[in-house]
């Protein structure tokens, strides 16, 4: 698609906000996946992380809201 000078400004700008909302969400997903084994990854820790991605989709929306309301 292409894109505006001014349009690809603005998607740096949402990436760099979106980026910064969710950084302490992949830090828990990190922490989730340390030290586990691949079969360890399946399971409970495989729907930690998938709630922990929902969360991060929420995360994602809520900044971008807020940064539409300044």
């Amino acid at each position: 698609m292409d894109r505006t000078p001014e349009e690809l400004a603005e998607r740096q700008r949402i990436h760099d906000l979106l980026a910064k909302a969710v950084d302490k969400d992949l830090w828990k997903m990190a922490d989730l996946m340390v030290g586990k084994r691949s079969d360890q990854l399946l399971g409970a820790t495989e729907f930690a992380v998938r709630d922990g991605a929902l969360q991060m989709g929420a995360h994602m929306v809520e900044a971008t809201i807020d940064d539409k309301k300044k």
